[in-house]
């Protein structure tokens, strides 16, 4: 049953996603579509590729490794998710104010069905890694889980970030190390 909940959260997640193209083409370069890093820009100019690629966020925390105990990554990660957690807020509250009636119907339904999917990864997570409900499921699973939903977390705000920058040209961290 709850995989069918997943598969149609997923399904319902891709039917309301937000497409964005722009024929203009100091916004679109042919020879950057190559340039994906984690799979979040699909069309980037390169200075959105450079605001990107030095945020603020990964900066301090670069790469999350796991080189302490369990409770330590998994504090680390949670506040590497709780900052992309602020700046997909602030990111979807500009994007909102930039767009027209019908535009914000798409992106309120695309965030919907986006919140809905990590709200299903969520209990899942919560079944397999806090109840305990499969015993050959260990405890150092449980930070793997939280590594995934801060990754989903960020890949969501860079793509909002996207569109909002393909709008108004530019795009602002509100955290600063």
């Amino acid at each position: 049953m709850k995989k069918h909940i997943i598969f149609g959260l997923l399904l319902l997640l891709c039917l309301f996603s937000v497409s964005c193209y722009s024929n203009n083409p100091d916004l679109v370069s042919d020879t950057n579509t190559e340039k994906r890093q984690n799979g979040y820009s699909l069309y980037a100019t390169d200075k959105f590729q450079e605001i990107i690629d030095n945020n603020p966020i990964d900066e301090e925390y670069g790469d999350i490794q796991y080189t302490g105990s369990i409770s330590e990554f998994i504090k680390k990660t949670t506040s590497y998710q709780n900052l992309w957690k602020a700046e997909l807020e602030n990111t979807y509250n500009l994007l909102f104010s930039e767009l027209n009636a019908i535009d914000k119907e798409s992106l309120k339904q695309s965030q919907n069905g986006w919140s809905e999917y990590i709200k299903g990864i969520d209990s899942l997570q919560i079944s397999f890694f806090y109840e305990y409900n499969y015993n050959d499921v260990g405890q150092d699973k449980k930070m793997f889980a939280i590594d995934y939903q801060a990754k989903l977390t960020k890949s969501r705000t860079l793509e909002l970030m996207e569109y909002l920058f393909s709008l108004t040209g530019q795009v602002e961290f509100i955290y600063n190390s």
